[in-house]
């Protein structure tokens, strides 16, 4: 069952928040590396340029205004600059069908934050539709409460890569089973990360006593539906 996108506790929005991580220099042209782009004609391009975004925008707020739009591989938010006063952000859809949906949006007036009204261009780093998976940037981690919590795998996951969350559930707790639900920002960079590292602790016994062996042991994973696609 795919969980709704509802307000978060205090205590876990601020730490979200906290760990919020924002990439700064956020013209196109200035990460050579991320900016290797597709070579693919402009009709197949699935992502986008978001400017005139609030100046504190933050994740969650974004991806509410994401919603209904089409299923998300990554939103990449860039804080305003010295030369830009406004927070900007590149979008990549998994389908191109998720840029038509929020073209409409912006195109039917919808697409407002706050009193900001965005710009949605397409981006000049192109990227092509990924093929059909079940995968997507929402992971449902279940095991043993002692180490399936908020604080404990985040800190897990930020010995092995940068977290960012744009949301985060508690799905069930008995005080002995716990289930969770994680919406990364992105799938390859976040979701599938995170993914691997516990796949990575389960597989990698050495250095570990029995008991920790055997609390990873009952860690189940699986994928569930970006609240971001239709």
């Amino acid at each position: 069952m795919d969980p709704v996108h509802n307000t978060l506790p205090p205590a876990v929005a601020s730490s979200l928040a906290k760990n919020t991580i924002l990439t700064s220099n956020w013209r196109e042209h200035r990460a050579p590396i991320e900016n290797k782009e597709d070579d693919i004609p402009d009709n197949k391009n699935c992502s986008v340029w978001i400017t005139g975004l609030p100046r504190d925008i933050t994740y969650p707020a974004l991806f509410s205004k994401l919603r209904g739009t089409g299923k998300i591989w990554s939103v990449t938010i860039k804080p305003p600059t010295d030369f830009y006063r406004n927070a900007a952000a590149h979008v990549e859809y998994w389908h191109s069908g998720g840029l038509r949906r929020l073209f409409q949006k912006v195109i039917d007036q919808q697409f407002i934050i706050g009193n900001a009204r965005p710009q949605v261009t397409h981006s000049r780093i192109k990227r092509g539709p990924r093929l059909w998976s079940d995968k997507s940037r929402v992971l449902i981690v279940e095991g043993p409460s002692e180490i399936i919590n908020y604080d404990f795998l985040m800190n897990f996951f930020r010995d092995r890569f940068e977290p960012n969350v744009d949301s985060f559930r508690m799905l069930a707790n008995n005080g002995v089973q716990a289930v969770t639900w994680w919406a990364f920002i992105a799938y390859a960079t976040q979701s599938a990360r995170a993914e691997q590292a516990i796949l990575d602790v389960q597989k990698n016994r050495d250095d570990r006593s029995s008991e920790e062996c055997e609390l990873w042991d009952r860690v189940q994973l699986r994928y569930a539906r970006d609240p971001c696609a239709l």
